[in-house]
């Protein structure tokens, strides 16, 4: 049966799993079905797959050093997209340690020549374990590569986070590697980032993230990976990632982008720190000019078909005047109450607009 699939190019994309799972119990039944899928005559359709099977449920008996020439070429001639399973090879990585890291360069070549190898996660947790002490640039190389080409590759950050305790820098080239290959930024919401929180001495490093982000996106709209490093935050770490807010607002409160990325953070995830925010600006600079280029209220969002949106732009701009009203720098914020009053006035007249309408178009 399985050369009759052989001759004809498996059309039907078979792999005899539960043929190797059942048959691989004798020197006989091993050599016979090895010759089987060496068939010398023709290459067919997933071959390497069968491969790859026949050594995972190749019996511990039977792995040697034979294979291993064979693994090299099976993995250099993968041309599928489906995930490959390393961990599997793990017997002969025992035989021939060197094996891995001969894999992953194979896997690393193909990848920047354009051909996705697509690694399983199980097998990344296997790799970093094995790596992580004695080639980490290696491992660093083929998780900005998986993270490239995978959509829910390391969704918790844990092989991240093993690579940051070793190197935390590698967030800076992750950073670049994301921003400049332009590579899934939707990806980051919730809290996929807040993990950096548990890497000692972090807040040079993200200061140095923000920088980048500064410099690569303008930043008129959410920013989904900056928020995602303070979305959810164990208590443990909230007093330091407030902290590190404030003190990058004091450095460069004159700089209206980066407090735009301030500013992002304490609208949408780290809400509890916005009015301090506010204050601390203000206690910085009165520029009514540097004030009014922060987007301090932005309506973005969904929201329902009935709602105002000059509404809550109204209601938004109202809290920002009650913020303001709480310092004591009296007659010095004059010139900025009076660009939050202009924004509140145009707010209401907004409201009013789009409710006549509303009220014109139901006629």
């Amino acid at each position: 049966y399985l050369l009759n699939l052989i001759i004809e190019n498996n059309p039907l994309e078979y792999i005899p799993n539960q043929v190797f799972k059942e048959q691989l119990t004798s020197k006989k039944n091993v050599s016979y079905l090895w010759a089987i899928i060496q068939n010398k005559q023709q290459h067919y359709c997933y071959k390497e797959k069968w491969e790859m099977s026949f050594y995972h449920y190749l019996p511990q008996g039977f792995v040697c050093r034979e294979y291993i020439p064979f693994i090299i070429n099976t993995i250099s001639s993968w041309n599928h997209t489906n995930y490959i399973y390393l961990d599997s090879l793990e017997r002969f990585f025992e035989i021939e340690p060197s094996l891995l890291e001969e894999l992953l360069r194979i896997i690393v070549a193909k990848t920047e020549k354009g051909q996705s190898v697509f690694i399983q996660q199980s097998s990344f947790h296997y790799i970093c374990l094995k790596l992580l002490e004695t080639n980490i640039e290696l491992v660093k190389t083929i998780y900005l590569h998986q993270d490239s080409i995978q959509s829910n590759f390391d969704c918790k950050r844990n092989i991240l986070l093993a690579i940051l305790v070793k190197d935390p820098r590698f967030l800076i080239t992750y950073t670049n590697y994301v921003y400049i290959n332009n590579t899934k930024k939707h990806r980051f919401g919730y809290d996929s980032m807040n993990l950096v929180w548990q890497i000692n001495n972090i807040e040079i490093i993200l200061e140095e993230v923000f920088d980048i982000i500064d410099k690569l996106q303008p930043y008129y709209l959410n920013d989904d990976y900056c928020n995602s490093f303070f979305c959810n935050i164990p208590d443990e770490f909230k007093k330091r990632a407030e902290d590190f807010l404030v003190s990058y607002c004091v450095k460069n409160y004159n700089n209206s982008n980066k407090i735009n990325i301030v500013v992002d953070i304490t609208r949408n995830t780290f809400k509890e720190l916005y009015d301090k925010i506010i204050l601390l600006f203000i206690s910085l600079t009165q520029d009514e000019d540097l004030f009014s280029n922060v987007h301090w209220c932005v309506c973005d969002g969904m929201y329902s078909g009935d709602t105002i949106i000059g509404d809550i732009d109204v209601a938004n701009w109202s809290h920002v005047m009650s913020v303001i009203n709480q310092s004591k720098l009296g007659y010095k914020l004059i010139p900025i109450k009076n660009f939050v009053n202009t924004q509140i006035e145009y707010s209401l007249k907004s409201a009013e607009q789009e409710r006549k309408r509303r009220f014109v178009s139901r006629w």
